[in-house]
């Protein structure tokens, strides 16, 4: 993914051409992307020739994990049939079931580059980014709501709201606020 590093240096409080930061902004976008796909069941930064197995059991239709889908390379080592159909979009693969073997990998490229990702992504990456830096560096923030710790594993989230300190694991929201949470679930992976 082509992150403009730049723009996260200045919402890191870091001249653009300051580099000396640039592991733990790597680090705080990594795991804002890690939170957002794994809020939308679906991957969303862009990747190049990422490998997908299903085994179609009574559908012809195939739900991939990353989308908006750009190519789908292969279908087991053979290039897309004529018959089959893609919507890029939705990150739905429609095989011509009479073609199609039970366990199929399917090799494509899809997600958002930066430069292309919606604008209210692009928000929520960098409201997500700007308190994980903070958390990552362990220095004091000026906003008043704060993420204070983060786990991956079990979604755990502690953030200090000035006076008080509220703690949410497996909430309504989990880490993200209600405008975050909002623009996040256009984007929640679809099921065929």
């Amino acid at each position: 993914m082509a992150i403009v590093i730049e723009q996260f240096r200045v919402l890191a409080g870091l001249p653009s051409n300051d580099a000396s930061k640039d592991a733990t902004i790597d680090s705080a976008i990594a795991i804002a992307l890690s939170l957002m796909e794994g809020y939308c069941n679906r991957g969303i930064a862009a990747k190049e020739d990422y490998e997908e197995k299903f085994v179609l059991l009574k559908s012809d239709t195939v739900p991939l994990y990353l989308y908006p889908v750009k190519e789908v390379k292969t279908i087991n080592g053979a290039t897309l049939a004529s018959q089959d159909l893609v919507d890029g979009k939705a990150g739905l693969l429609y095989l011509d079931k009479f073609n199609v073997e039970n366990s199929i990998i399917i090799i494509y490229d899809g997600g958002y580059d930066y430069a292309d990702m919606p604008e209210d992504l692009v928000y929520v990456i960098k409201t997500i980014f700007k308190n994980l830096f903070i958390e990552l560096e362990g220095s004091t923030p000026n906003d008043d709501d704060i993420i204070k710790s983060v786990r991956l594993g079990d979604m755990t989230v502690q953030y200090d709201t000035g006076s008080n300190t509220a703690s949410y694991s497996g909430g309504a929201f989990g880490v993200f606020s209600a405008v975050q949470t909002n623009v996040l679930n256009k984007y929640v992976r679809v099921n065929a």
